[in-house]
C-alpha cells in the first residue's frame, strides 16, 4: 500500500510544494540582496565618514581601531544571537540579521579607505545585483529553472558574440 502512495504521488500536492520552494528561494536571494546593499551602504558611508571627519592621523588610527575591534566583537557575539533566536524559532531573526549588516558594514569600512571606490562599488553592485536577478528568476519561472537557465545562457552567449565583433 505505501508503495502506490509513493508511485503515484498528487500533482496539486507536487505543485504546492515547487511554488512554495520557490517563494522560498527568492525570498532567501531578496534578503541577501538587502543584507548586501545594506552592509554595502554603510561601509562607503563609514569610510567617508572616517576619511573625511577626523582631522589628523592620530584621531583617524584612534577611532578606526576602536571601531574595527568593536565590531569584530560585536559579529562574533551577533552569531550567537542570531543562531539562538533561530534554533529557538519563537522570534523572526530580521532584526539580528539587520544588526550584523551594519556590524559587518563597519567592519568593511577599511576597504573604500585603502581601495578605489569605485572598483567596491562595481563589486558589490554587481553581487547585490546578481542576487536581485536571482529572486526576479525565481519569482518569474515558478519552479521551471531549466528552461529559464536556458534561455538565460543564450542570451549571455548572444551578447559575448555582440562584443567579440
Amino acid at each position: 500500500m505505501n508503495n502506490q502512495i509513493y508511485e503515484s504521488p498528487n500533482p496539486e500536492v507536487v505543485g504546492q510544494k515547487s511554488r512554495s520552494g520557490n517563494l522560498s528561494f527568492a525570498k532567501i536571494f531578496f534578503y541577501m540582496f538587502l543584507g548586501l546593499a545594506l552592509t554595502t551602504g554603510v561601509a562607503f558611508g563609514v569610510g567617508a565618514l572616517l576619511a573625511y571627519k577626523c582631522p589628523d592621523l592620530e584621531t583617524f588610527r584612534n577611532v578606526y581601531l576602536g571601531l574595527m575591534i568593536g565590531s569584530a566583537v560585536a559579529l562574533i557575539i551577533m552569531t550567537f544571537v542570531i543562531n539562538l533566536v533561530f534554533l529557538r524559532g519563537r522570534h523572526s531573526i530580521i532584526v539580528p540579521a539587520i544588526i550584523y549588516c551594519v556590524l559587518m558594514g563597519v567592519l568593511l569600512s577599511s576597504f573604500p579607505i585603502f581601495i578605489d571606490w569605485k572598483i567596491l562599488g562595481m563589486a558589490f553592485g554587481i553581487t547585490s545585483g546578481i542576487f536581485l536577478l536571482l529572486t526576479l528568476i525565481a519569482v518569474i519561472s515558478k519552479g521551471k529553472y531549466v528552461s529559464f537557465i536556458n534561455a538565460w545562457i543564450w542570451l549571455v552567449n548572444g551578447f559575448w558574440n555582440l562584443n567579440l565583433s
